[in-house]
């Protein structure tokens, strides 16, 4: 980010190469990021998705949140529900909020798994508790609805005002809908 030095894109992607060539997971993930985004080299969706993938499965939890919703929504590979479940467990599992919000989405509407309300909710909390706003909002849905959780209209305002703090507009609107 050109902290202490002059910012240049090029020199972050040598350096990135010299790690990743020692196996580093965090090197194959940003060096995926700037193959992505043609940061410091020329734009290769294809070398950036060969990246990502060794980072992922090296473990860089980012990575499998990536891959994850590539393999969710088809971006550059073949849709696979299943494959983007177990990516997404394995982030969850070293603590992701991200990982465990998506993977939350997916227990809600049984994408890749079989619904489970009670598993949605619990990996929605544990999202929220690291201040992910979208996870407050989805737990939020969840008392709202007595979806995993016993039906709680405070409750459910207060998660839905967390992530509304947040700017998350969605969040306001099921305020305002609840009359808080």
């Amino acid at each position: 980010n050109g902290t202490g030095v002059v910012q240049d894109y090029a020199e972050a992607v040598r350096w990135y190469r010299l790690a990743a060539d020692q196996g580093n997971a965090s090197a194959h993930w940003n060096l995926g990021t700037c193959y992505k985004h043609g940061t410091g080299v020329d734009q290769d969706p294809s070398e950036a998705l060969r990246l990502v993938t060794l980072a992922a499965n090296q473990g860089h939890a980012n990575a499998q949140v990536n891959l994850g919703r590539r393999y969710e929504n088809g971006i550059g590979v073949d849709q696979d529900h299943a494959k983007a479940v177990r990516l997404y467990r394995r982030a969850a599992d070293q603590g992701d909020a991200l990982a465990q919000g998506s993977l939350g989405l997916c227990y809600t509407t049984g994408t890749g798994v079989d619904a489970d309300p009670v598993e949605a909710a619990r990996l929605f909390r544990l999202a929220a508790e690291q201040s992910d706003a979208i996870a407050q909002y989805g737990l939020g849905a969840c008392y709202e609805c007595g979806a995993g959780v016993d039906q709680d209209h405070v409750e459910a305002a207060r998660l839905y005002r967390l992530a509304a703090n947040q700017g998350l507009a969605i969040a306001q609107e099921s305020l305002a809908r609840l009359g808080f």
